[in-house]
């Protein structure tokens, strides 16, 4: 009923909180000379949700972007879906809308002097 839904959204709240600080502490750290990985992190975003990954059969390993350049294009439904590509894709660059700044001001900020987000109008 009602009581429950209230719960989750209390959890879910608690949740981007949490993501938020680690945001803070990234970006604290970011100026003490030290990076964290951004992959880490959202491993460990999706570990909290209970997230895992299966290996489809016939699929291949992601190429490797230490090698040479590579542009990966993820098409995204919903806003955990960004996780989920830097988990895979081992914390990789991504285009964004500046709203994402707005509603997530830490990540934004972060990611952008992390260089991991680059925004657009």
């Amino acid at each position: 009923g009602g009581g429950a839904r209230w719960w989750i959204t209390l959890l879910f709240f608690l949740y981007l909180l949490y993501i938020q600080a680690t945001c803070v502490l990234g970006f604290a750290l970011l100026f003490c000379g030290v990076a964290l990985c951004p992959a880490l992190l959202c491993e460990n975003y999706l570990r909290l949700l209970g997230t895992r990954f299966a290996v489809a059969a016939g699929s291949k390993p992601v190429l490797d972007d230490t090698m040479r350049p590579v542009m990966f294009l993820c098409n995204h439904r919903s806003w955990g879906d960004f996780w989920v590509d830097a988990a895979l894709l081992g914390g990789t660059a991504f285009v964004s809308r500046w709203m994402v700044a707005v509603a997530m001001p830490m990540i934004g900020l972060w990611g952008h002097f992390h260089g991991g987000i680059w925004f657009f109008a």
